[in-house]
């Protein structure tokens, strides 16, 4: 069996994980990606420290690397196929230091507070939040092997690259035209984090000693869909003819994550959503 050794291995792939890999690659790390997606930066695919591997592929090497990093929306890929992933990364031909799961504010109930880690604000029916499940399946996998395992509960992320989610949307819309699905309910208020905040929390955990079953990154502060949609505004983009008007009636009214944790183990000041972008989006001159 052939060995891999790497600094870092991440499992799955998209938006986030490719601003990840880059600023990895980019500090000479040595990076493995474990997907069966194509990867969009064809930059990084080129360098000599970064290796992709489908998850067939994978589970005839043995891996050795410092941090995993789990990027999956659920729990499917390690429990399908009579579950030989999971039994993989189980066994000794997969052999990490740590292991972190990116995962999100989408296990909390709807508090108007910030909220911390603690299992009091966890949402209730957890069988039915499939990353609740992903995280509990991945710390007792990590548990048998003796691995620390902590989840990343991530509020939501945009950035000029990412494509999802409702700033994702208006920033698509400014570039390539097209309607933009907003919430009846403009006082739906959400913690937004910009990527490359995120991407300098991620790599700043995987350098320090912690000891946290879970861990919240965001800014803190909450702001509204009307908010947002002024601060565009005041940029000039207005998106009154481009607006399809979606049900919220099952949406959470508020969800702002507490980052003091955060703020004990790395020097943690993330940009408002304000600031950010009015950095990133030029004004309209029309």
């Amino acid at each position: 069996m052939r060995v891999e050794e790497a600094d870092v291995v991440i499992f799955g792939y998209g938006e986030i994980t490719n601003e990840i890999i880059k600023n990895f690659v980019s500090k000479k790390l040595k990076v493995i990606c474990v997907t069966n997606q194509s990867c969009y930066d064809n930059d990084y695919v080129k360098q000599k420290n970064f290796d992709k591997y489908s998850y067939l592929e994978a589970q005839k090497l043995k891996i050795i690397t410092n941090s995993t990093i789990f990027a999956w929306r659920d729990s499917s890929m390690l429990l399908n196929q009579s579950e030989t992933l999971y039994k993989w990364l189980g066994s000794t031909s997969y052999q990490s230091t740590k292991s972190f799961l990116l995962s999100s504010a989408s296990v909390y109930m709807d508090k108007a507070e910030p909220l911390d880690e603690s299992d009091q604000n966890v949402i209730i029916d957890d069988k039915q939040n499939k990353k609740l499940v992903l995280e509990k399946t991945l710390f007792t996998l990590m548990k048998d092997k003796n691995v620390m395992h902590s989840n990343l509960r991530i509020s939501n992320v945009y950035g000029l690259n990412l494509k999802y989610g409702f700033i994702g949307s208006l920033l698509d819309s400014i570039k390539f035209g097209g309607k933009v699905n907003i919430f009846k309910n403009k006082n739906i208020i959400r913690d937004y984090v910009h990527i490359k905040d995120v991407v300098q929390a991620v790599e700043k955990i995987l350098e320090i000693e912690m000891n946290e079953v879970s861990i919240n990154i965001s800014t803190g502060i909450g702001t509204s869909i009307s908010r947002v949609l002024e601060i565009f505004a005041n940029k000039g983009y207005r998106f009154e003819n481009e607006t399809i008007i979606v049900n919220d009636d099952k949406i959470k009214l508020v969800s702002i994550l507490d980052c003091q944790k955060l703020s004990k183990f790395i020097d943690w000041n993330p940009g408002h959503i304000s600031e950010v972008l009015n950095k990133l989006l030029p004004d309209k001159l029309n």
